[in-house]
């Protein structure tokens, strides 16, 4: 371990991490390490991830934002919500207007 203190730390979500991993280690030359090269310009801005495939040319680059310092941490991908219960009130103009249709 080294004996001097860090620069900075980073944390991030680790199942997006474990994704971007396991996507990398699929993407590689079949006999060669996957590996994946990461860029960090400082511990507020995104994480840079790149591979390439030696074989296809193909390459990879991925970002990663790391999780705020000020926790505790929530999702900030997009999550589903419940919708809220529609009022009984609407629930009771649905019910007629749908057994009795409307004249035009």
């Amino acid at each position: 371990m080294p004996k001097t203190p860090c620069k900075f730390e980073i944390s991030v979500n680790a199942e997006l991490l474990q994704q971007i991993a396991k996507y990398v280690s699929q993407f590689k030359a079949d006999d060669t390490v996957p590996a994946l090269r990461m860029q960090f310009w400082d511990k507020n801005r995104a994480i840079r991830f790149d591979a390439e495939n030696k074989e296809t040319g193909q390459g990879f680059t991925g970002l990663l934002m790391p999780l705020r310092d000020d926790g505790p941490y929530k999702a900030c991908y997009p999550t589903v919500q419940e919708p809220e219960p529609m009022p009984e009130a609407a629930k009771q103009v649905m019910a007629v207007t749908e057994s009795e249709p409307i004249a035009a």
